[in-house]
């Protein structure tokens, strides 16, 4: 599913902004996101999910993100450092209520050069259903 992104600014509209998804998110996230270029207002992150199987309203403003304060980190058999960016992306879904993105990225380090690699299998959903999920753990004695 390729995500289309964009950033907005109530008063400029559309604005041109060179930022990867990954940098886009985790700058939300840190309460870091740049201001317009044009009027130093504030801009909003749009996104569009390439949804399969006829699904609509797959248009979103970011509303909020979250990422773990301190990422987990450990090294992989090449002695590579990798860092696991989970995060929690709250949106307003465009013609339907707030929805739940669950995306994440394993940022991978050499120490010549850092990448970044995608989590291909990020959920998406109504958070009607995402708060139904987190009640039924709960009620089972998960997240206290």
């Amino acid at each position: 599913m390729a995500t289309k992104r964009y950033f907005t600014c109530k008063r400029c509209g559309r604005v041109p902004m060179n930022r990867r998804l990954f940098d886009s998110l985790l700058a939300i996230a840190k309460g870091s996101l740049e201001k317009c270029p044009k009027c130093q207002g504030p801009i909003q992150l749009q996104l569009e999910f390439g949804f399969g199987l006829d699904v609509t309203h797959s248009e979103v403003t970011v509303q909020a993100c979250y990422c773990p304060k301190k990422p987990e980190k450990w090294k992989d058999s090449k002695k590579r450092s990798v860092t696991f960016y989970p995060f929690l992306v709250i949106t307003d879904r465009h013609g339907r209520d707030e929805a739940a993105w669950l995306p994440y990225w394993h940022v991978v380090d050499d120490g010549k050069k850092k990448s970044r690699r995608y989590g291909q299998w990020a959920p998406f959903m109504d958070m009607a259903i995402f708060e139904d999920l987190l009640a039924q753990a709960r009620k089972d004695g998960y997240l206290k």
